[in-house]
């Protein structure tokens, strides 16, 4: 009888450590194939991550630029500069004048068909498809006036010696997009430019 239980003590007991060990080595195995798997992937998120960062660092560098050139292509008109007048002679007036927001304009010898007021803007149409438009400026400031009472923006425009909204418009039509430089990188120069690009378009 004692043998038989001593016999019987050591099956069950062998029969626990068989099974232990076979879970063990079961989790072990599943370890190691998740494991590689886990650090490869991981290995590749990093250096997605690494690679948009950097990208996202050099388009924030170079956006003064890169703006600019969008612009170009959408709107090639930018590129365009004043140019003299092939003739200085005055164009004949027809004498009629036109009082609005604080100006007296003198008209050009074409026939008004219509004329459209607004508390922020006046337009003339004449009869040959031309127009004429005469802001408000204590109404609608514009983009101008908007742009010389930013703090940041004056901040740009001092660089440039822009200190008047005449100053301001002469500087946005003679700039160009193909002023700004890419390895200027966020140079006051660079992000002047595409500000008065901005305004130029507008």
């Amino acid at each position: 009888m004692s043998g038989e239980g001593w016999s019987g003590c050591c099956y069950d007991r062998r029969v626990a450590d068989q099974e232990l060990k076979w879970w063990r080595v079961r989790w072990r195995l599943a370890a190691r194939a998740i494991y590689r798997p886990a650090i490869i992937l991981g290995k590749v998120i990093a250096a997605i991550c690494l690679v948009a960062a950097i990208g996202y660092g050099v388009i924030y560098l170079i956006k003064p630029w890169l703006v600019p050139q969008g612009m170009r292509r959408v709107y090639p008109r930018v590129s365009m500069v004043p140019v003299a007048l092939p003739n200085r002679a005055e164009a004949p007036l027809s004498g009629a004048r036109i009082d609005r927001c604080g100006f007296r304009i003198a008209l050009p010898k074409e026939e008004i068909t219509r004329t459209i007021h607004s508390d922020s803007v006046t337009v003339v149409v004449f009869r040959d498809g031309g127009d004429m438009m005469i802001n408000n400026t204590a109404r609608n400031p514009g983009i101008l006036g908007i742009a010389m009472r930013d703090k940041r923006m004056q901040r740009l425009f001092e660089q440039e010696k822009i200190y008047s909204e005449f100053q301001l418009l002469r500087a946005a039509m003679w700039a160009t997009p193909e002023q700004t430089k890419w390895w200027r990188f966020r140079t006051l120069k660079n992000q002047t430019l595409e500000y008065l690009l901005l305004m130029k378009s507008s």
